[in-house]
């Protein structure tokens, strides 16, 4: 009946220890979010190029929560984004470079963890407005 006993003590731990969560992992998430009629094109900055999208996003991880306003991110430093014409040339139709807060909403929309969020997202939101206040 002992041998039972510290076969069941050391069974339980051994399911306690499997049962551990790993280090959670938490994310800002910056969306650029295109809500304008052109077709637009991003390049990232490993020249990725993503054509005629209506959001993208671009994350950057951490093991501790943390608020990372857009300006202070460590993945990209500036936005350009581009149209083409008719002859498949294409042009720069909005730059931030620097990033720049401002032009930035963090979305509070959604319950993401409700007290304890495991990221958050900002949206950058590119309107024909923004777009024709440019050119």
């Amino acid at each position: 009946m002992k041998k039972k006993k510290i076969f069941l003590i050391l069974f339980a731990l051994l399911l306690m220890a499997l049962q551990c969560e790993e280090d959670p992992i938490y994310e800002n998430i910056y969306k650029i979010q295109n809500n304008s009629s052109y077709d637009l094109i991003f390049i990232t900055e490993e020249e990725v190029i993503i054509e005629s999208y209506t959001e993208y996003n671009i994350v950057q991880v951490s093991d501790s929560y943390s608020l990372i306003p857009p300006s202070e991110n460590i993945v990209f430093n500036e936005i350009t984004l581009y149209r083409e014409d008719s002859n498949g040339n294409r042009f720069v139709i909005y730059e931030q470079e620097p990033i720049l807060d401002e032009f930035w909403t963090l979305d509070t929309s959604a319950g993401y963890g409700i007290e304890y969020p495991n990221y958050n997202i900002w949206v950058l939101l590119i309107t024909d407005e923004i777009l024709n206040s440019i050119t």
